[in-house]
């Protein structure tokens, strides 16, 4: 009888001990996979679907048009390493990013506030003669909807009036009045 419980208890502690081996072999994985940076596309919480971006896009040029008589400027096309330098982003190899280049449009909504589109450009290149403007590549959602980005905060609400680049409209009459 001694020897079947002796026998017993051996049996239970080696299952007790394969039980804590699996265990722990799970939490070394788990760990080695946590510790590996996963690759996968943000979604940014700042979509604003293809077709308001375009109304939006429309009334700013109607606006500059109505009061300029042109439109002077439509959009902006900005290198990624300038935005990664920027976000103080280090540079690395191989690149981190999948598009060279983003195009900004400029835009108005219908209170009036300036708005400014992001989206990802394929193809261009802006140190040739002429520049190569590329395509722009219209992003799409999870659902499929096409989108473009509002990642705008305007200033003055958002200004940091300390900044060399910030100046105000009293400094701007006085300067315009010294003249």
């Amino acid at each position: 009888m001694k020897k079947t419980i002796l026998a017993a208890a051996v049996v239970c502690a080696l299952m007790i001990a394969q039980a804590c081996k699996t265990e722990a072999n799970k939490e070394e994985k788990k760990d080695e996979q946590t510790s590996v940076p996963t690759q996968r596309l943000l979604y940014s919480s700042y979509q604003v679907p293809l077709a308001v971006a375009q109304d939006n896009i429309e009334r700013y040029n109607n606006k500059c048009f109505e009061v300029l008589g042109i439109v002077p400027i439509k959009a902006y096309t900005i290198h990624a390493e300038d935005l990664m330098e920027v976000l103080g982003i280090p540079d690395v190899e191989p690149k981190i990013y999948k598009y060279d280049h983003v195009r900004a449009y400029l835009g108005m909504d219908t209170l009036n506030q300036f708005k400014l589109y992001l989206t990802p450009v394929e193809g261009a290149n802006l140190s040739a003669v002429p520049k190569v403007a590329g395509k722009d590549v219209i992003l799409k959602n999870a659902d499929g909807e096409q989108y473009v980005l509002d990642l705008n905060a305007p200033c003055p609400a958002t200004c940091d009036i300390s900044s060399p680049l910030y100046y105000d409209n009293i400094s701007l009459k006085d300067s315009i009045h010294k003249k």
